[in-house]
């Protein structure tokens, strides 16, 4: 990394962590914890699963919130408060500015991150069963998918309006979660309906039913529940640690992506 890049992401660090909206939302967080401590106790024999449950919850949409809300407002808020053209002005580059601002928040969010986790195990260690370090796993594709979520802000705000970003963030997350459900739905019923016209001549329908189903093949890709273990670690089914190397890769080959896209756009962004 080199040290403009590093300087943005410091000051993008330190501007996140002013935010006031980051206090309010660790302190939601943190009573989300401390609530599932209460609810668990209301139960038999699963109190640490809830609580790992609602713990593992809380830090992702906690991470979520931050990465849409504030992500969002990166390259908004420096063109609304045009402060970008003084930093512009200087030997920054675009691609050095959409960098920094994209590493500035992913240490904002990895902050986030570990101290929820520390939080969720001191509550864990007041039960006599041992820590359950596999929440690790979830815990390092949890901080991944947010990291992609934070690239996809950027793109977003790269070139559109700060509400639509939010609004288009949302429902990347929403869909991307969403992909497995979509496809296992749609994409028999369109294979079943294109066996009945093999050998027959082309049509306007068959076509459509090819571009469907490729439609569906493609956004599976999107499919953003490679990093969902959540409810595997907390109800003890394993998790390999080729599971999360493969999914790490595949979360970095999105923000190699993401970042490069936000890149373009924001190169071709007229700030004059």
């Amino acid at each position: 990394m080199s040290a403009r890049i590093w300087a943005i992401a410091l000051n993008t660090y330190r501007e996140a962590i002013r935010q006031k909206i980051l206090y309010a939302l660790v302190l939601f967080t943190v009573v989300l914890i401390l609530f599932s401590l209460f609810l668990g106790q209301l139960t038999l024999g699963a109190d640490t699963k809830i609580i790992k449950d609602m713990g593992l919850a809380s830090i992702m949409i906690l991470g979520a919130i931050m990465s849409i809300f504030i992500g969002v407002g990166l390259v908004f808020k420096e063109i609304e408060r045009k402060t970008i053209y003084t930093l512009l002005s200087k030997p920054v580059s675009r691609p050095e500015f959409i960098l920094g601002k994209f590493f500035g928040l992913s240490m904002t969010i990895g902050l986030e991150v570990i101290s929820m986790t520390v939080l969720l195990f001191l509550i864990l260690s007041f039960y006599k069963e041992p820590l359950d370090f596999n929440l690790i796993k979830a815990v390092i594709l949890i901080f991944v998918e947010l990291c992609v979520v934070t690239a996809v802000a950027l793109v977003f705000s790269s070139y559109s309006s700060s509400f639509m970003s939010i609004l288009f963030c949302v429902g990347f997350l929403i869909l991307g979660h969403m992909t497995d459900d979509f496809a296992a739905v749609i994409a028999p019923k369109i294979r079943a309906s294109l066996s009945q016209v093999e050998g027959q001549p082309w049509d306007g329908g068959t076509a459509i039913g090819y571009i469907l189903l490729g439609f569906v093949r493609a956004i599976e890709v999107l499919n953003l529940d490679h990093f969902a273990i959540n409810a595997k670690v907390v109800h003890g089914v394993p998790v390999t640690w080729a599971w999360i190397v493969s999914s790490t890769f595949f979360g970095f080959c999105w923000l190699i992506l993401l970042l490069s896209l936000a890149i373009f756009l924001f190169k071709r962004k007229d700030l004059q």
